[in-house]
């Protein structure tokens, strides 16, 4: 599968899956290494991806609020 080919199929929404078969959970799906399987995998490690990226954000920032509110130790 060439780049071109690749993009073409991110970008047509009809080629986007809507999830595993009936007769498959998902986790199973996967490990079936089908395009559409892989895919479906790869947004939702995106989608994983960002909550863990705002989650560690919004921490730092409480943490920092946190210092600066009540100063240097000692």
């Amino acid at each position: 599968m060439t780049d071109e080919t690749h993009e073409a199929h991110e970008s047509d929404p009809v080629r986007r899956p809507a999830g595993p078969p009936d007769d498959l959970e998902r986790p199973e799906w996967w490990a079936t290494l089908s395009d559409d399987a892989l895919r479906d995998e790869t947004r939702a490690n995106r989608r994983a991806e960002w909550w863990v990226l705002a989650t560690g954000l919004l921490a730092m920032a409480i943490t920092v609020a946190l210092l600066l509110w009540w100063g240097e130790p000692g």
